[in-house]
C-alpha cells in the first residue's frame, strides 16, 4: 500500500516541474496568447527569485548531506525555497482564473496534492514550501490581475 500511494505522488509531483510547465505553455501558446505570455512571465519571474535566492543560501533537502560541487548542481539541489510551489500555484491562479471557476478550483485542489507531494516525499521541509507558496500567490496573482 505504501508503495502505490509514493508511486502516487511521485507521479503527482511531475506535474508541478519545469517539464510540465514547459508543456503546457507550448500548448497555450496556439490556444490562448495571453494567457501563454501571462504565464510565461509568471513562471520566468518565479525561477529567477528562487534560483537568485538559492546561489546566495543553500539548503540541503531532507534527505541529502553532501552539498553538491558544480554550480548548476547546487541550485537544482537546494531546497529553499521550493519551486515546485510558486510555480503550481502560479499555474493554478493564472489558468483558472483565466478560463473558469471550475477549473480554478480543481487546479487549486491539484497543487495542494503537489506541495504535500514535495513533502512526503522528503524533496522540502515545510518552510521551503511555505515562502514557496507565498511566492508564487504574489506573482501569481499580480500578473493575473494585470
Amino acid at each position: 500500500m505504501m508503495n502505490l500511494v509514493r508511486e502516487f505522488f511521485e507521479n503527482l509531483t511531475a506535474l508541478g516541474s519545469m517539464i510540465f510547465h514547459g508543456i503546457a505553455l507550448v500548448f497555450l501558446l496556439f490556444i490562448d496568447f495571453t494567457l501563454f505570455l501571462k504565464l510565461l512571465i509568471a513562471l520566468g519571474i518565479s525561477t529567477v527569485i528562487v534560483a537568485t535566492i538559492r546561489f546566495f543560501y543553500f539548503k540541503y533537502r531532507p534527505l541529502d548531506k553532501e552539498k553538491p560541487k558544480k554550480f548548476l548542481h547546487r541550485l537544482n539541489a537546494s531546497s529553499f525555497p521550493s519551486l515546485h510551489a510558486p510555480n503550481s500555484i502560479i499555474f493554478a491562479l493564472i489558468v483558472g482564473l483565466t478560463l473558469s471557476t471550475g477549473l480554478f478550483v480543481l487546479l487549486l485542489i491539484l497543487t495542494v496534492l503537489i506541495i504535500y507531494s514535495r513533502y512526503y516525499l522528503k524533496k522540502h521541509f515545510i518552510i521551503d514550501l511555505a515562502v514557496g507558496s507565498v511566492l508564487g500567490m504574489i506573482i501569481g496573482l499580480i500578473v493575473a490581475l494585470y
